[in-house]
């Protein structure tokens, strides 16, 4: 399973709030659109935290209500 880089959103905020990797905090969590979680380093590096539960080639951007439910019931919200 493979990474998406691309876009990051702001972790455990309702509604996401997308964050250009230019504003990106070290130390901070940040989620990928593959919903995997992703940290910044002091040296501006990117630390994979956790991969995603969702399945390869699903984004959150593209999962119906059924799939949204189970995202938030994965990450425990």
């Amino acid at each position: 399973m493979s990474i998406n880089l691309d876009s990051f959103y702001e972790d455990h905020s309702i509604p996401f709030k997308r964050i250009d990797i230019v504003e990106m905090v070290p130390t901070k969590t940040y989620i990928t659109l593959d919903g995997s979680r992703v940290k910044l380093t002091k040296d501006r590096d990117i630390e994979i935290v956790h991969t995603s539960p969702l399945w390869e080639n699903e984004v959150i951007t593209s999962l119906s209500v059924k799939g949204v439910e189970l995202f938030y019931k994965l990450i425990g919200k």
